[in-house]
């Protein structure tokens, strides 16, 4: 249903009025609103529309630019239609929480002053409070919908239109959950859309035409199932730092990663017949940027990437993907989720990510192929598992792609399981070899064939915390926010196992194998567990230094939660002055890497010396990162390994629940040796 609105000024009433007249999730509830302005003017009818699936309503501003609309609970899209002039409709996805809640200041703001010349056209995008200039909204590449569904994605066509820049698209399909922002009635439901790869900009003030500023390009984590650019800015990096912030969306879940050649027959892009389109938008962004970034000051040879959790991962396949060779020449790998522990799905063969599971090479239980033998069966196109098998292996490539691609989103991800929430359980960066090495992530690293560039990598010290709040083995949650700990005992020895595991694969052993082959190789250890004491529930016991708190601290913005509804349980005026100081020391280091290559002593010269990485495990290898108040940041001596892990499981007696026990042991080294009591 269209309602749209004509009348100047608008009346607030009429629109009241016309809400009765909506579709169910326009049902009258708390406002939504903001402004639209062109340098600091109000811009009079502007038409805005909102829109939750196939229903919208649309609106104009009035003479002081604003616009409202009253809506129930849900998720929106909301967009501008560009002014005369200009090119681009600017939005920005939205939750309303409950239908007696309000989100204000929407707003879009347009400067003129901030126009950029590139060949795929003029941007123009605005100021940021702090005086860096932000450019969002832009398009990386071609919508990757109908017959591009996965294919590789396709630079934008030069143009000499006036592009708006100035809000940053919308999501990639995912899943709600508490990773996301979602409100918790959203938690499940598919979000965003498959016109998603857009990517940011952040312009420090003052940039004169032809500076050569460096490029830190963001890749955000969420399992490759989730996230999205508009969580993370880039304003504080680019405003203390003077460099070029750039951070982008990529395809996720199964739109991501879909590894059916067939589906490709006559295709002569070997990226397309990858199955690697979320790993290829991440190459994308690159190239994009080695296109157009000196248009806006940066320096195209000179770009960090850096990225957490699965962003880390991605970070690390940008390092070993022959297609990026000079596209980037400094990395930050933050939490890589690498899966050297069992049953993983990250970073797999091609068999493991297409085969079925009876195949002579077993598939991943949520295969390719498995997730189309499932679909033929729910769509009645076969009665059984062997005759879908039959039609799979009879079906000419041509139908199997129409009906592949006339599936929608919510079809294609019902057919998935998820894990810890919103993760889809399926198989993400497939060894093609194309797009990535057709070898394993250890082979890979440990035989030097990848991009030798200058590399931070580290952990955080109690990294699996954040998974074991969303395991109901260990925690239960109250109204889906606070999360009350079962079994105190059994929660911190099983974080503890997993953590270090996490670390030894992800961190040390990492490390080891770099090392052999570059002498750049900078190793850290996030240790901040300021959190409060809230009576019924200590923070710095249940999350602690867990995955993804060193964001904010990296991107000195040390009030970002990773989950936002636990922002009241992280930061307080106590803790402030300590994550300020940490975020101040991080984000140097992170910054002096990105311009010189090293971290050094950070971006002015004043915190300690960061030397790289030492087989000697004697050595003051590891740089740990803390507040003044407890350990401070430097050098220590540290070491780790599986092996001793593992016989230090074995002689673990503090479990009092043993099925947690053995579920830890199975998970973290396998079945085939477990624990007497475990059989």
């Amino acid at each position: 249903m269209y309602i749209q609105s004509t009348n100047l000024p608008i009346q607030r009433g009429l629109r009241k009025a016309l809400a009765a007249m909506l579709p169910a999730f326009l049902l009258a509830g708390c406002q939504v609103d903001g402004t639209v302005e062109q340098d600091g003017l109000p811009l009079a009818g502007i038409t805005v529309t909102v829109t939750q699936g196939a229903d919208s309503l649309s609106t104009v501003t009035d003479r002081n630019g604003y616009y409202e609309f009253e809506l129930s609970a849900g998720s929106y899209y909301v967009e501008i239609e560009a002014p005369q002039g200009f090119t681009g409709t600017p939005g920005r996805r939205i939750f309303k929480s409950s239908d007696t809640s309000s989100v204000s200041d929407v707003n879009f703001r347009i400067d003129t002053s901030t126009q950029v010349d590139t060949a795929q056209g003029r941007f123009y995008g605005f100021t940021e409070d702090n005086g860096v200039v932000s450019y969002q909204g832009i398009r990386a590449a071609v919508p990757p919908v109908g017959p591009r569904r996965w294919t590789a994605p396709e630079l934008m066509p030069e143009s000499d239109e006036n592009i708006l820049a100035v809000a940053p698209g919308d999501m990639c399909i995912q899943l709600g959950d508490k990773l996301n922002s979602a409100p918790t009635s959203l938690y499940g439901e598919m979000l965003g859309s498959e016109d998603c790869l857009y990517l940011n900009i952040w312009k420090p003030a003052g940039v004169a035409e032809g500076e050569k500023r460096p490029v830190m390009l963001w890749i955000y984590g969420g399992g490759n199932s989730l996230g999205e650019s508009s969580t993370y800015t880039g304003k504080y990096l680019a405003d203390t730092y003077g460099v070029i912030v750039v951070n982008f969306n990529y395809r996720t879940g199964p739109l991501g990663w879909f590894s059916l050649p067939e589906m490709h027959a006559g295709s002569e892009s070997a990226e397309t017949r990858s199955g690697n389109y979320g790993t290829l938008d991440q190459v994308n962004a690159l190239r994009w940027v080695n296109r157009h970034i000196s248009a806006f000051g940066g320096d195209p040879d000179n770009v960090m990437v850096f990225g957490e959790s699965a962003g880390a991962s991605a970070t690390l396949a940008m390092m070993a993907s022959p297609l990026t060779e000079g596209l980037f020449h400094k990395a930050a790998v933050q939490s890589a989720a690498l899966g050297w522990i069992t049953d993983h799905s990250i970073w797999q063969s091609r068999d493991v990510a297409e085969n079925l599971v009876t195949d002579a090479v077993p598939g991943y239980v949520s295969s390719s192929r498995e997730i189309l033998l499932q679909a033929f069966q729910r769509d009645g196109l076969a009665a059984s598992r062997d005759s879908a098998i039959h039609l799979l292996n009879t079906m000419p490539p041509s139908l199997m792609s129409g009906y592949l691609r006339s599936l929608s989103p919510e079809s294609l991800i019902s057919l998935y399981d998820t894990k810890l929430g919103a993760f889809f359980d399926m198989p993400t960066i497939i060894q093609d070899g194309t797009v990535m090495p057709d070898m394993s992530v250890e082979e890979v690293f440990a035989g030097g064939h990848y991009h030798k560039v200058p590399v931070i990598l580290g952990t955080n010290r109690d990294e699996y915390k954040l998974f074991l709040l969303s395991r109901d083995d260990y925690t239960t949650e109250v109204a889906d926010t606070l999360p009350l700990i079962q079994n105190s005992g059994d929660y911190q020895l099983a974080a503890g196992y997993y953590s270090r595991a996490w670390g030894i694969t992800s961190m040390y052993q990492l490390a080891d194998a770099m090392s052999a082959h570059q002498d750049n190789v900078y190793v850290y250890r996030f240790d901040w567990d300021e959190e409060p004491d809230l009576v019924a529930l200590d923070m710095a016991e249940v999350l602690g230094a867990a995955h993804g708190l060193e964001i904010g601290y990296t991107m000195n913005n040390p009030d970002l939660a990773v989950t936002p509804s636990l922002t009241f349980a992280l930061f307080t005026e106590k803790n402030k002055p300590g994550r300020d100081y940490l975020a101040s020391t991080m984000s140097s280091y992170w910054a002096s890497l990105a311009r010189d290559g090293q971290p050094g002593s950070g971006n002015d010269g004043s915190l300690p010396a960061w030397t790289g990485w030492s087989p000697d495990s004697d050595a003051s290898r590891l740089m740990v990162f803390d507040t003044q108040e407890d350990q401070g940041t430097g050098m220590q001596v540290a070491s780790d390994d599986m092996n001793s892990l593992k016989q230090e499981l074995l002689t673990e007696t503090g479990f009092d629940s043993e099925s947690r026990y053995c579920n830890l042991y199975s998970e973290v080294f396998g079945t085939a040796d477990l624990p007497l009591l475990c059989q």
